[in-house]
């Protein structure tokens, strides 16, 4: 009898310790997960370059649509946009029902713009005075409009990466007073995901990478927004690369 309560105290006796260390240990903890090696913004800003150099094209075409608004009205453009990179661009504004309200060109000289219905040629220093001169805000040339939708911004960006701050999406970045832009941001794969920049108007644009299958633009939505309260939406609907530079004479004004 002494034998078996003896045996049974021991019994008890490594129960009970069993369930203090229990008690103490608490419940076993799972290893934590090592966090992403986090990329620095030098080794970002090296990706954004590399992959802005990568794309080369010299001459595109590309079809779009302008969604504008200001202080309570807005319109519908459709929107040719084409031309060679370096020497001249050219931008067609058509209303919803195909109606030309007018026709630029960019080159070395300026920007001329044609009105059909008024017969009109008008010339300007730059596209920004174009663009109010019938109605808009555009707060960047067409060869950076160009470069925005192309991704190839190298022109207008210094090669060693500026100073920059971390942010949810990626690093923004402070750019020089050389570039036509403030800052841009970059997200964690090197694409530059947003923009801000100064002029007539301070100005702000997200952007949207092509994410089609076919073969596109580096970008398909650009949304700007300005000080004084403009908003302009743009999104490509359609666009092609040209193996060679397009003829000067595809590129010329119609004379008024």
């Amino acid at each position: 009898m002494n034998i078996q309560r003896s045996t049974l105290g021991v019994f008890a006796c490594l129960i009970l310790g069993a369930l203090t260390l229990g008690g103490c240990a608490g419940p076993t903890s799972m290893p934590t997960p090592k966090a992403p090696v986090e990329m620095s913004a030098q080794t970002l800003w090296q990706m954004f370059r590399q992959q802005s150099t990568q794309r080369t094209i010299q001459a595109f075409s590309l079809d779009a649509v302008i969604h504008y608004a200001k202080q309570g009205s807005g319109h519908r453009l459709v929107v040719d946009f084409y031309g060679n990179i370096k020497s001249a661009l050219r931008m067609d504004l058509k209303a919803s029902v195909g109606t030309v309200i007018s026709l630029w060109r960019e080159d070395g000289l300026g920007v001329t713009v044609v009105i059909p219905e008024k017969q009109e040629v008008r010339r300007f220093s730059n596209a920004t005075q174009a663009a109010a001169a019938v109605g808009m805000d555009l707060p960047f040339s067409l060869r950076q409009l160009a470069a925005i939708l192309l991704g190839q911004f190298d022109e207008f960006l210094p090669n060693t990466a500026p100073g920059a701050v971390q942010t949810e999406q990626g690093f923004s970045y402070s750019l020089p007073d050389t570039s036509p832009f403030s800052s841009i941001t970059l997200d964690f794969t090197g694409k530059a995901v947003h923009l801000t920049g100064h002029g007539a108007t301070t100005w702000s644009a997200e952007l949207t990478p092509w994410t089609s299958d076919t073969p596109g633009p580096a970008y398909e939505k650009i949304v700007v927004e300005t000080s004084d309260k403009a908003k302009i939406v743009l999104r490509v609907r359609s666009f092609s690369v040209h193996q060679a530079l397009m003829p000067e004479t595809d590129l010329e004004l119609p004379v008024m």
